[in-house]
């Protein structure tokens, strides 16, 4: 399985230590678009939309197109830059004016996005026994996260309070980042199944086995997930009942996670291609 092992967060600058998390004003409009959240409401309460100033999950939503339609500052130049202590393998979750960020040696932070410190301002800091490598994200006030030991937890986006913890199959690593669907959760694990949670309660709705590691995000789109698994197979499954509605030979193993653009769906394979 360590085959399979890739680093979703690649290095934000050349000569940046891969313990450090960066910000840099690549957006001019980032600043005054995602305010911290006012008294009483809790971050996370925007929706997966890349173009509302927040960035809640892996490439920035549902879909996974990482896209985000603001022109980028002439400029860009070093905010801050917060020490993590250990290497950082996770891309980070942006949302109510807050930075969310985990890393190999089990550490979940929150850091103020625009603190005027260069060192960057830290909210609170959690910290789990097992590495974490997929990537948070953030939904309704909550905050969620797989680690190494094959644990799915959900903490408070406001304190870091625990909420709860769920175990997958066997303890199998999880580097799936968790995608979401209303008030579920979904996400790959490498004991070969898709695990689909209430979002509120952690209680598992569904379980799908793929026969290898799920490596990729599931892409999600109209009621349907898309998994990408190191069988290379390309599976299509209902939301609501975890029931595969098809599937689709990719000739070659795959680790990549798929993105969805109107009605094309884009992943990469280990067989040098990429298909739509």
């Amino acid at each position: 399985m360590s085959g399979f092992h890739t680093n979703k967060g690649d290095s934000l600058l050349a000569g940046l230590p891969l313990f450090t998390v960066a910000i840099f004003l690549f957006l001019s409009q980032m600043q005054g678009q995602d305010k911290a959240p006012g008294k009483g409401e809790p971050p996370g309460l925007q929706a997966a939309d890349p173009e509302s100033g927040s960035w809640p999950a892996f490439r920035g939503g549902a879909l996974q197109a990482g896209v985000r339609k603001v022109a980028p500052a002439d400029k860009p130049g070093l905010t801050w830059a917060f020490d993590m202590g250990d290497a950082v393998e996770a891309t980070v979750a942006i949302s109510g004016g807050r930075v969310y960020a985990a890393g190999v040696d089990g550490r979940v932070v929150a850091l103020e996005l625009m603190s005027g410190d260069r060192k960057g301002k830290k909210i609170w800091e959690h910290k789990i026994k097992a590495g974490i490598r997929s990537s948070p994200g953030i939904r309704d006030g909550r905050l969620f996260f797989g680690d190494d030991f094959g644990f799915v937890h959900a903490v408070d986006a406001s304190t870091g309070k625990p909420l709860w913890t769920y175990e997958t199959e066997g303890g199998a690593e999880i580097l799936s980042s968790v995608n979401f669907s209303g008030s579920s959760l979904l996400v790959g694990s490498y004991d070969g199944f898709l695990y689909c949670l209430n979002c509120k309660t952690g209680k598992l709705l569904w379980k799908v086995e793929t026969g290898a590691p799920v490596h990729c995000s599931p892409a999600i789109s109209e009621g349907k997930t898309f998994v990408a698994g190191c069988d290379g197979l390309l599976r299509v499954i209902d939301v609501k009942t975890g029931k595969e509605v098809s599937q689709l030979e990719l000739g070659e193993n795959t680790a990549a996670s798929p993105a969805v653009d109107g009605n094309q769906l884009y992943v990469g394979t280990y067989g040098s291609q990429i298909k739509g």
